[in-house]
């Protein structure tokens, strides 16, 4: 067989790998970066529930630690994200919302941050839904 014959027709075959590979390509390249969006949200909201109850059990305000946890979801604004304070009282996990640590606070008091920021796709695909970010965080009244 010439060498010219070959060529002909192995011409469109690059095109037919490409036009193959290309889709798949792209599907694990957007699952890569969605992963690393979600990952890198989620690991904000840890951080932002951290601090904001380090803020409610050191005895600050609910406003005071509402802007530490603003200021710790960097870019995101205040209104793609939930934030809710808890003050829990005993072993058995009773909650007070937006309660305030006691004055001499027991050892099983303790204030617990949720933090829920709102995530959405870049690509979505059909079928696919968004996952739910969640994060919570509790300290013990008086550091």
């Amino acid at each position: 067989m010439s060498t010219i014959t070959r060529r002909r027709r192995e011409r469109g075959a690059a095109a037919v790998e490409m036009a193959i590979v290309l889709p798949l390509l792209l599907l694990v390249l957007g699952g890569v970066i969605e992963f690393g969006r979600a990952l890198f949200i989620q690991n904000m909201a840890t951080n932002a529930a951290r601090e904001g109850a380090r803020m409610r059990a050191l005895g600050y305000t609910t406003t005071e630690a509402t802007d530490r946890v603003n200021s710790a979801m960097i870019g995101m604004a205040a209104t793609s994200f939930t934030i809710q304070y808890h003050l829990v009282q005993d072993a058995a996990g009773t909650t007070t919302v937006n309660g305030n640590c006691p004055t001499t606070p027991l050892i099983t008091d303790r204030q617990r941050v949720t933090v829920s920021p709102s995530f959405a796709f870049i690509f979505p695909l059909p079928g696919v839904t968004a996952p739910t970010l969640t994060s919570q965080s509790e300290m013990r009244c008086g550091g």
